[in-house]
């Protein structure tokens, strides 16, 4: 039953206090999550950069993530509460006080009475007629005045209610992240959602200026929880892809006009809000997602219209996605593609002229949003969690370590040998185009999209994260690596080095994630290449050791063939050869060769650096030498080119925190992420960075430009290690070790180091 509104006498009478009360009662709640904020956060933190282990890495870390995220729910939920009970006291006593006034002090001195129950009256015995007619106008104006504080109260009374409605949000079980400062502030929220209704239903009758006065509105509270529910619920999932088929599909948008940019931003605008109403636990969201992704292969608009999967998809590019939903889209999406009977294409790229993306540089470099998958790709590498659930091992994922020795063969189909379906469908079965405005789509061998999810998945981090400009950023959150997405890097690994060793070469996009992903295991690198033995590997625990407890688990050879693999492609060839420096920098740094022992310790982990760095150069020389047997000129060029990976990054060290990361640079504004060894000690790793950099320059100064023989390739990678080599010696001596010749002699990094890499790869890494 609708809540009747406030009669005179009640406004006259109302125990405002009791209100005022519950207003502080709410600043109490909140200047106690005020005080607990630094230990949530602290909570928060401890929780990301533990070595979880066991049950623990899968279970432990995700509740305490939730009951943080539930904290700050929680405190702006509380904060949102209070505001609105002050600001709805403020009206509620405004409206009081107002009448209050009408009642003791303006009525009696017009001469008019106001009864308890609000009526109006004045005694007219014996009074001349101006007089009479003067009382008479005081009645109605003092009547007319009651009635408008009583109108304007149960406007202010329905606000209220409806703004604590809001506020409390839509599941009992679960804070609600609201933020708003006034009653105001929630009811414009309310009419804006309303008004973007309004004009959402008008679809493709829509003028250009108008689909950017749409576009502002949904942009101005695309972080609003209840607003975006509204809408979203208001539209229902049928209503959203008829929408954006319509808007997209249904005129002739020219790129570099004000209508594309609008365009644009409505896209973006909207794939926001509905990613903030996904977020929402409630009921009816649950519907819609399960609703929305079950209408995905459905046509909009009859037989000819584009499926439901395009138009969701496309607004997916944008957005902070619930995880559960994404999974369960996705695992639809991939689903109804791959029981097609044809090429992917066939299946969504049939009209040449539709549009349905306009956002960023894919718009005008071959991707008008015809192919689904894109947008869902985009959206796993902004959304780790989804993106490591949806690449996770099959049950009983176990590899062997490589190939078995003669007489034993290889089974890549054996049980424990098969990655995620849905991983090697993408990698290596599906036919990837680029949606263009040609009649044909544009083959490509897999899309940069694919790369950005699996870097997601396997690293934890999404796309794009580790960047010049980001560093404080990232080395705060440190390693955020746990155990489930080492089981998508085990099969990253395997795919890519043991199952299909040539991939990379075929699919080259995935060359710079790759080399980042590897850039982010090198701690579990080293381990494996470390020593074939396993007895001899377990000495090497601590060395190598691995911060989030979990670690790859690939083994001596399937490491060294995803090295081979790498090392096969440019650009990975590069990231990984300077992570590894990164990494063995900090190794060093936490091996201060203060005795004997340590410096032994330091030794291993150079001796590890060059068997990687023979690993990964044995096979760029074998590469170039295949690709231009015929081209002795463009040979010796490559070999120069991929000896100059230090130069081309600048080799600098940005970064190095507590949190368990340093960062270095790489070409195009884009850092390498590398495990901090624990005990690192980030100064001297940047000043020993600094050495290495000096001795480079003044051995080789013109790396990057200069051709290279084969002979002076290898010259070139031994002398990286032995540099860092004399770096680590020369230290010992200042610290006064002595260093005789039993020392020294078991670790030769220019024999054994770097030459047992490249034998490593010739034997297995092929």
């Amino acid at each position: 039953m609708a809540r009747s509104t406030l009669t005179f006498e009640e406004l006259l009478h109302l125990p405002l206090a009791k209100l005022d009360e519950a207003a502080e009662e709410w600043d109490l709640q909140v200047r106690r999550l005020d005080d607990m904020k630094d230990l949530a956060d602290a909570m928060g933190e401890h929780a990301r950069t533990a070595a979880w282990s066991g049950e623990n890495a899968g279970l432990t870390l995700p509740y305490v993530t939730e009951q943080v995220e539930q904290f700050d729910a929680a405190h702006r939920q509380a904060t949102t509460l209070r505001n609105l009970l002050r600001d709805g006291h403020g009206r509620l006593k405004y409206a009081q006080d107002r009448l209050k006034t009408l009642v003791e002090s303006d009525a009696p001195r017009a001469g008019v009475h106001v009864s308890a129950s609000g009526e109006v009256s004045s005694d007219l015995d014996g009074l001349d007629g101006d007089t009479r007619r003067a009382r008479q106008d005081a009645v109605v104006e003092i009547a007319g005045r009651i009635t408008e504080i009583l109108g304007v109260l149960a406007q202010d009374d329905a606000e209220i209610a409806e703004a604590l409605r809001t506020a409390m949000g839509t599941d009992p079980d679960r804070f609600s992240p609201v933020d708003y400062t006034s009653v105001q502030q929630a009811r414009l929220a309310r009419e804006d959602a309303d008004r973007v209704l309004d004009m959402m239903a008008r679809g493709n009758d829509l003028s250009d200026d108008e689909l950017h006065d749409l576009a502002l509105f949904l942009d101005l509270h695309r972080d609003d929880p209840a607003f975006a529910e509204r809408v979203a619920l208001g539209l229902g999932p049928q209503g959203v892809v008829d929408f954006w088929s319509g808007i997209a599909g249904g005129r002739d948008f020219r790129e570099g006009t004000p209508a594309w940019d609008s365009a644009a931003a409505l896209q973006a605008a909207l794939g926001d809000v509905l990613g903030t109403a996904t977020r929402s636990d409630s009921d009816a969201m649950e519907r819609w997602e399960q609703d929305m992704t079950a209408l995905g292969d459905d046509r909009v608009g009859g037989p000819g219209g584009p499926h439901g999967f395009l138009a969701m998809s496309a607004l997916l590019r944008t957005g902070d996605y619930d995880p559960d939903f994404l999974v369960d889209y996705g695992d639809a999406l991939l689903s109804f593609e791959q029981d097609y009977d044809g090429q992917p294409a066939m299946l969504w790229d049939s009209d040449p002229r539709l549009v349905m993306n306009f956002l960023g540089e894919g718009a005008q470099e071959g991707d008008r949003g015809r192919d689904p998958v894109i947008g869902l790709m985009e959206a796993l590498g902004r959304t780790p969690e989804a993106a490591t659930r949806f690449f996770a091992p099959p049950d009983g994922f176990a590899p062997s370590d490589g190939y078995p020795a003669p007489p034993q063969v290889f089974d890549p189909e054996a049980a424990g040998e098969q990655v995620n379906e849905r991983l090697r469908y993408l990698a290596s079965e599906r036919d990837w185009w680029l949606s263009t405005d040609h009649m044909a789509p544009d083959p490509i061998p897999v899309h940069d999209s694919f790369a950005d999810a699996l870097f997601a998945a396997a690293t934890g981090n999404p796309s794009g994260v580790f960047t010049a400009d980001t560093v404080e950023e990232r080395l705060a959150d440190g390693d955020m690596r746990t155990a489930d997405t080492t089981r998508v890097m085990d099969q990253v690994m395997h795919l890519y080095g043991t199952l299909e060793p040539n991939l990379l070469q075929e699919t080259p996009a995935m060359g710079a994630a790759l080399g980042a992903m590897a850039g982010l295991y090198m701690d579990d690198i080293n381990f494996w290449i470390s020593d074939d033995s396993e007895a001899a590997r377990r000495l090497n625990e601590d060395l190598f050791g691995s911060p989030d407890g979990e670690r790859a688990g690939n083994g001596h050879t399937n490491t060294i063939r995803f090295l081979g693999a790498l090392g096969r492609d440019e650009t990975a060839h590069g990231m990984v050869s300077q992570a590894e420096q990164i990494y063995t920098l900090g190794v060093l740094s936490a091996s201060p060769p203060t005795d004997e022992s340590q410096f032994l310790r330091g030794m291993e982990s150079i001796s590890t650096a060059a068997e990687v760095r023979g690993i990964v150069d044995q096979a760029r020389v074998e590469t170039i030498n295949t690709r231009y047997m015929d081209d002795e000129g463009e040979r010796i060029r490559q070999l120069g080119q991929s000896s100059g990976w230090w130069k081309a990054g600048g080799a600098a060290l940005l970064g190095a925190g507590a949190a368990g990361l340093s960062l270095a640079a790489f070409p195009g504004g884009a850092a390498i992420a590398v495990p901090l060894a624990a005990g690192a000690s980030p100064p001297l790793i940047g000043e020993l960075m600094n050495q290495f950099v000096d001795d480079v320059s003044v051995s080789s100064p013109d790396t990057a430009q200069v051709e290279m023989t084969e002979s002076q390739f290898f010259t070139a990678g031994k002398r990286d290690v032995a540099d860092l080599e004399q770096i680590y010696v020369d230290a010992a001596i200042n610290t006064g070790l002595d260093l005789d010749t039993e020392v020294r002699l078991p670790v030769q990094v220019e024999g054994a180091g770097y030459r047992h890499g490249r034998d490593l790869y010739e034997e297995v890494g092929r």
